[in-house]
């Protein structure tokens, strides 16, 4: 793994170096409530820095078809970057229905969206629709990371599931990219078989490359 950016500028907190010891609940906890707590213009300040830092990353650049998320829960938002590049197609992942395991993406204009789903998180019930493995891109949304790669998610295993054809052929499907806060990063996250490790994660103030 190397960093983009000047790694001195780097500060891991107490806190963080005391996840190695943390199960994946209790770690969720605590980053889902430091997320939370960050105020609205802290939010709105990371969200821009980030989102300046997608406009000029390699994977992004050259991706056409771009899987983004709807922000809840503190999550950093990046739908400006549907402004942004009015060129390139976004996509908002949505729910699978039984017996299908897998999110769907559709085609996402900007547009202010009514239906929630379950987790009442918006979701486009018209668009085009893109299978997994034809994105080129997937900005996701996550609880915490480590600079490897690894992700904790919200715990329904979405994500791992669609793009699980990684785990044999790690050169097949979109490059996966994190997004989050930096105060998300940890220096060790416990994983499983079945998580799937990101390329790559952007926070505020810096950029991973991790596969």
């Amino acid at each position: 793994m190397s960093q983009l950016n000047d790694p001195t500028t780097e500060r891991i907190t107490a806190a963080n170096e005391s996840s190695s010891f943390e199960g994946k609940w209790q770690l969720r906890r605590r980053m889902r409530a430091a997320r939370r707590n960050l105020d609205t213009n802290r939010q709105r300040v990371t969200s821009q820095a980030v989102v300046n830092r997608l406009s000029s990353h390699p994977a992004l650049l050259k991706a056409r078809h771009i899987a983004l998320y709807w922000p809840m829960d503190g999550e950093v938002d990046v739908r400006g970057l549907v402004k942004r590049f009015p060129e390139k197609r976004f996509y908002l992942p949505v729910l699978p229905h039984a017996p299908h395991p897998q999110l769907r993406f559709v085609h996402w204009h900007g547009r202010a969206l009514t239906y929630r789903n379950r987790y009442h998180i918006p979701e486009p019930v018209r668009g085009h629709s893109h299978t997994p493995e034809r994105l080129d891109l997937v900005l996701m949304p996550l609880v915490a990371f480590d600079p490897s790669g690894a992700r904790l998610g919200m715990g329904a295993g979405f994500y791992d599931r669609t793009f699980a054809i990684q785990r044999m052929l790690p050169g097949a499907g979109p490059r996966l990219l994190g997004i989050a806060h930096q105060l998300q990063c940890v220096p060790f996250l416990p994983t499983d078989s079945w998580d799937i490790p990101l390329h790559g994660v952007v926070t505020e103030s810096h950029s991973f490359r991790c596969r």
